[in-house]
């Protein structure tokens, strides 16, 4: 990879002509690579040189071990190894035949890195730079880059391209039959309509990826712009994807070629060259710096690009060359994201092109670029207002307006995916003219703040806003309005970043949970927060008291209160609370039941018994412990005003039962925090005339025995007999047997004489019966 000064780069303006909405095919390789989403990665072309201290930059890398480590630290997921030029080996001072061994791979894959080898592909021996992608796969490699450039083009000196799509088709299928499930990109010039002889659609079809060298420094009408630079690409990248819908399907070799699936998400490379450092390092050569915050703008615009042709946006970028790096760059290298991985909260970068406005703003275009004619060229308008010096925009574009009330506003609503707070940054240009105090209302996570940004110093990066708690979603956002103090002045709206701030530690466990039930079926919830760096709180919930306990609700930070509705009546509820953050959550707070009123499940029931009998009342109830209970009878009270004495349970039993206990009874229940009243339940005691259960039964004795008659009675109590004998008629046809009173008739030491028939008159209020007569015979 070289840095040229024939490659032409640029940036992109005027795309709203191109309509096809082009998809790139991404095909999970070994080792779980998505092509799609591969992050942040870096160039290596001396080993040697990014072993010993990455060329002198980063103190802590001294061997392989150590720079991979480093590598991960900072975000890096895959390098690129320069493993040849063509098909010629390239050791580079480090090791042979080439830097890509199976140690280093090891010691990679070891620290979570990938390797993928490289060659500055030339095309003048297919066989051979076939063989080099072979040595890469064997030695343990996990990609492999065509890095494909000039020589590939059709044009003078380049003698052995005869046919450059033939050849790259010959060269690529070769490599993809012997690996057909590795990871394999190509890195060619960005700015296609300028090298249009280049086979990028032969590349792109068996490649997973394209990575254009996006070089800002390679034209001089880029002014230095990586969004410009950025944005020219796109355009070719446009108009060339568009270009592929109208070919037609192709067979080649027996392969069937839709000329569309040579679109491939496109992983941009960016040239990062640090301070020159002349002599010292065994494989370096000096070169000229670049500025260290176009490494922060690079990937910065890698995520907010408004005309990104990548679908799902560029979810990679890589850094051309590792030695040559500064400290400060590889700090913006650490400190810019790449991909969506779970482990990473990425930075939100929003362009312009994505906020509301609302007012008169206007848009002022900086870069243009356009394909006409199969030729492109980028240019540099500006606003005249500016007098040349608005150069350096995040995009192409700004938007600007003079004084106004307030009513006129832009507004960003960026996307959080994680709660917690953001550094948030704005963007703006070089004007002479601008604000030194823009109001921008800051809407976040339970807060508004307003924040006078002066745009007069700054230009061309990120000025800070402020620290302000972000929730997920789309809620909150950042407004700049026109109500600045200026009369003569503009404010300036450009970008928007957002850095998230990983909390220190999990927050601290909240405190003094109470719940309060309120009716039957809602529980409120408050406890105390005792965090500062919480972003919400989770809430638990189990009908076991001590668990466990399963999540029911989450609210936003600083929220103490939280209600719990359309709940079950009957089962007693257990509730913790825990505060969270994106490191984790706190223990459980105190666990908190509510204190429920009672309620009753089961009524008493009427009932009629006969006068005599026993009577059962029986209540079912639920609420809080303890559950006071009181019978009480209606009509005329016995105790206490109808309260019943002792009446304290359950249950209430009435036995022997009299007409006065007739009448409507219930039991109040209570508790510390209510009381209920069951339904009244009516006791009618019955009176029933007496009657023969059981009839007395014949007896034959001897002479000098006892004899004993019995009969089992029924009717309302209380209940008298007479035995008697001969006669059911009592004084009639028979005689009273003095004493004999009771349900039981014994006869002791009985005689011939007291032969004869025996029976029973039984009385009560309502009436009298006589038993059946039993015979006694006596031997």
């Amino acid at each position: 990879m070289s840095f040229r000064s024939s490659l032409i780069l640029g940036l992109v303006a005027g795309l709203l002509f191109l309509t096809s909405t082009q998809r790139a095919t991404a095909v999970i390789r070994d080792g779980g690579i998505d092509p799609s989403n591969l992050g942040k990665g870096e160039w290596i072309y001396s080993m040697n040189d990014a072993t010993n201290k990455l060329g002198g930059h980063i103190a802590s890398v001294t061997s392989e071990a150590t720079l991979f480590q480093y590598y991960k630290s900072i975000g890096v997921r895959y390098v690129l190894i320069k493993m040849g030029t063509g098909s010629t080996p390239y050791s580079g001072c480090y090791a042979s035949p080439h830097q890509v061994t199976a140690n280093l791979c090891n010691i990679a894959h070891a620290n979570g890195v990938w390797v993928f080898g490289y060659t500055r592909s030339s095309g003048a021996d297919i066989p051979g730079e076939s063989a080099l992608a072979d040595s890469c796969f064997n030695n343990g490699a996990d990609g492999f880059d065509f890095d494909a450039e000039a020589e590939w083009e059709t044009k003078a000196g380049n003698t052995w391209i005869t046919n450059g799509p033939a050849q790259a088709w010959q060269l690529c299928s070769m490599v993809r039959g012997n690996w057909p499930n590795k990871f394999i990109t190509h890195a060619p010039m960005p700015i296609i309509y300028g090298h249009f002889t280049f086979p990028y659609k032969e590349f792109g079809y068996w490649c997973d990826a394209v990575l254009p060298q996006i070089y800002h420094f390679s034209d001089a009408r880029l002014k230095g712009s990586p969004s410009a630079a950025f944005n020219w690409s796109d355009v070719n990248f446009r108009v060339w994807q568009n270009s592929l819908y109208s070919l037609p399907t192709t067979n080649i070799n027996g392969v069937t070629v839709n000329w569309t699936n040579a679109i491939k998400p496109i992983i941009p490379v960016q040239d990062v060259y640090g301070p020159a450092i002349p002599g010292g390092l065994l494989c370096n050569s000096s070169t000229g710096a670049n500025p260290d915050l176009d490494v922060m703008e690079f990937i910065d615009y890698a995520t907010a690009d408004p005309n990104c042709v990548t679908a799902g946006g560029y979810r990679g970028v890589n850094f051309w060359r590792a030695d040559l790096h500064g400290a400060q760059q590889f700090a913006y290298i650490q400190a810019g994201t790449s991909g969506n991985f779970p482990t990473v909260v990425n930075n939100i970068v929003m362009d312009d092109a994505n906020a509301t406005s609302v007012g008169p703003w206007t848009a002022v275009k900086v870069f243009d670029a356009q394909v006409i004619n199969g030729s492109t060229s980028p240019s540099y308008i500006g606003d005249p207002a500016a007098g040349g010096s608005d150069i350096a925009p995040f995009g192409t574009n700004y938007y600007k307006i003079t004084k106004g009330s307030g009513g006129a506003y832009m507004q960003f609503n960026p996307k959080v995916l994680t709660a917690g707070d953001y550094n948030t940054y704005q963007w703006h240009v070089n004007r002479s003219d601008a604000s030194i105090a823009v109001p921008a209302t800051i809407s976040f996570d339970n807060g508004t703040s307003v924040v006078n940004v002066n745009q007069t110093t700054n230009a061309g990066t990120w000025s800070f806003i402020g620290k302000f708690p972000f929730a997920v979603g789309t809620n909150g956002y950042v407004r700049f309005s026109d109500n600045f103090p200026e009369a003569a002045g503009v404010a300036l709206v450009d970008g928007l970043k957002m850095v998230f701030i990983p909390p220190a530690a999990v927050p601290a466990t909240p405190s003094s949970l109470i719940a309060t039930a309120i009716g039957n079926s809602q529980i409120d919830l408050s406890w105390h927060d005792n965090s500062t760096n919480e972003t919400g709180f989770a809430i638990f919930r189990s009908t076991v008291n001590g668990g466990p306990y399963t999540g029911i609700a989450t609210v936003g930070r600083n929220v103490t209160t939280f209600s719990n509705t359309n709940l079950a009546v009957g089962p007693t509820y257990y509730y913790v609370v825990r505060s969270t953050n994106y490191l984790g959550a706190s223990p459980n707070s105190n666990q908190a039941t509510p204190p429920i009123p009672p309620t009753i499940t089961v009524q008493p029931q009427t009932q009629t018994v006969s006068q005599g009998g026993t009577a059962n009342f029986t209540v079912g109830a639920l609420g809080t412990a303890t559950l006071l209970y009181q019978w009480s009878k209606g009509g005329t009270p016995l105790v206490n005003g109808g309260n019943i004495s002792g009446a304290t349970s359950t249950n209430l039993t009435l036995a022997t039962l009299a007409q006065s206990d007739a009448g409507d009874y219930s039991v109040f229940i209570t508790n510390s925090v209510g009381s209920t009243t069951s339904v009244t339940a009516t006791l009618t005691v019955a009176t029933v005339p007496p009657s023969v259960i059981t009839q007395p039964v014949n007896k034959t004795v001897d002479a000098g025995s006892t004899v004993t008659f019995s009969v089992a009675p029924d009717g309302t109590q209380p209940l008298s007999f007479q035995w008697k004998k001969n006669g059911n008629i009592v004084l009639v046809d028979g005689a009273n047997i003095a004493g004999a009173t009771t349900a039981t008739l014994t006869l002791i030491n009985v005689l011939k004489a007291q032969e004869g028939g025996y029976s029973v008159t039984i009385t009560n209020l309502y009436g009298n019966t006589n038993s059946q007569s039993a015979t006694l015979t006596v031997n």
